[in-house]
């Protein structure tokens, strides 16, 4: 074959093109460090899972609190194909006309090493009544196959390794002490109940008022299940940085850098159950299935708050290394159009080496982000690789004012990219502008230059 003449070969060499092409090359390669480095964040954030795992293990998990609800026993006379009669013991469940919670939640940033774990002290007063249980809507439930005296109130404290204390259950002036509970058919979680003294004696149409407390700790998030006729849910923390959550959002609140207090107000018809029913058995499977459908349409209708840190490094630093490619790509496109303007001998090396620089600011910045907190990692490691290349750019260059061009460039990008990280309702916007005016700027620049 024949061999292409020496000035052919220069030419190539020499063309923008074939530095483009070089360059794609080695802004393609960047991809290898920075997808080492997020799997590093994502390690450590794994980590930190884990720490948080033990804490919460220790304290207590989040709490969805449900409760009360009353539940009385009644019998049935079921015959079987030979006409034996068997006597079978069933539940029916009511929920109460009024439930009121008031309360505070106490915080508290629970470390181990580097890593924190919000974690809470719920003090509550439940309140409100009941109207007595009307058994009548059923039929073939005779009053006579009533067991009152089994009548109880239960609550569903989901994990009991958070459980403080608890007060004595004040029934319309009688004192009940409440007793652990394990899980009632999978109605309610495992948690409290108290055994309900005179429920036959009163009056048809009659209410009974309640009230007790309860302490318990928990972590991030405290629940709620609107069980009354009428739920009305009052909480206060002195915690700035709040999310209200689940299936109804707060009537009302207030948020300030002092804590919140929010109130909820939730009538029975925003939810999918009723205010009685029959628990069922495997004798009774239309029953069974309903208890069920209710069961579920319960945790639906939880509502709550989430005591949430008000940053989270691991996920800004994910965030911000996917912009990484797009910082060692404009860096290298600045190289590119100084050396077109200004004609400087540059080697791949040297495109190499900026490019470690800039993919190591993101290992900087998670590990200063883990002692000092993202705001202030990403600051001391913008600052940091900023003066590195630019002072590498102004030997390379052999330009003083290009170190200042290039400090202006990385300064004026890491600003940007941080205004995108804080900025979440309006970061596809800013992010659309800037990648269109830095498209337009290399396009002006460029406008003169014979590609070929």
């Amino acid at each position: 074959m024949p061999i292409e003449p020496e000035p052919s070969r220069n030419r190539i060499a020499a063309s923008p093109t074939f530095h483009l092409v070089v360059l794609a090359i080695l802004a393609l390669a960047s991809f290898i460090p920075m997808g080492m480095i997020r799997s590093l964040i994502t390690e450590r954030a794994a980590r930190r899972a884990s720490v948080q795992h033990e804490i919460v293990a220790r304290w207590g998990g989040g709490q969805d609190l449900r409760g009360p609800v009353l539940t009385v026993p009644y019998e049935v006379t079921l015959s079987d194909k030979e006409g034996k009669s068997t006597v079978e013991t069933r539940v029916a469940v009511f929920l109460p006309e009024s439930l009121t919670v008031t309360g505070e939640l106490v915080p508290e940033v629970r470390r181990r090493g580097l890593f924190e774990q919000v974690v809470y002290t719920a003090r509550l007063r439940f309140s409100g009544r009941f109207a007595r249980p009307v058994f009548e809507a059923w039929a073939g439930i005779a009053p006579e196959r009533v067991r009152w005296a089994g009548a109880r109130l239960s609550l569903g404290v989901p994990d009991l390794r958070g459980l403080v204390a608890v007060g004595e259950l004040d029934w319309g002036g009688r004192r009940a002490a409440f007793g652990p509970r394990p899980a009632a058919g999978d109605l309610l979680p495992a948690g409290l109940k108290a055994e309900i003294a005179g429920l036959g004696e009163l009056a048809a149409g009659a209410a009974i008022p309640y009230a007790f407390e309860l302490t318990v700790r928990g972590s991030d998030v405290i629940g709620f299940v609107p069980l009354g006729r009428e739920t009305v849910v009052e909480l206060a923390a002195p915690w700035p940085s709040p999310s209200f959550q689940g299936a109804v959002l707060p009537e009302s609140h207030e948020i300030s850098p002092a804590g919140f207090r929010a109130r909820w107000r939730i009538p029975h018809l925003s939810r999918g159950y009723p205010q009685q029913w029959l628990l069922g058995s495997e004798s009774d499977r239309q029953a069974l299935a309903e208890a069920s459908t209710y069961r579920s349409e319960m945790g639906e209708s939880s509502f709550g708050v989430a005591l949430h840190l008000p940053a989270d490094q691991y996920q800004q630093s994910t965030r911000a290394a996917k912009y990484g490619f797009l910082f060692v790509a404009l860096t290298f496109l600045t190289y590119f159009v100084f050396a077109l303007l200004h004609p400087v001998s540059l080697h791949p090396i040297h495109y190499l080496l900026v490019g470690a620089a800039l993919c190591l600011f993101y290992l900087l910045q998670l590990a200063i982000a883990e002692h000092l907190g993202f705001g202030a990692a990403y600051a001391i490691a913008a600052a940091a690789t900023v003066a590195l290349v630019a002072a590498y750019s102004s030997a390379v260059l052999d330009r003083r004012w290009a170190a200042g061009l290039m400090a202006a460039l990385l300064g004026a990008l890491y600003g940007f990219l941080y205004v995108l990280l804080r900025a979440e309702d309006f970061a596809l916007l800013l992010g659309g502008l800037g990648l269109f005016t830095i498209l337009g700027a290399i396009m002006f620049l460029t406008r003169r230059t014979r590609w070929s």
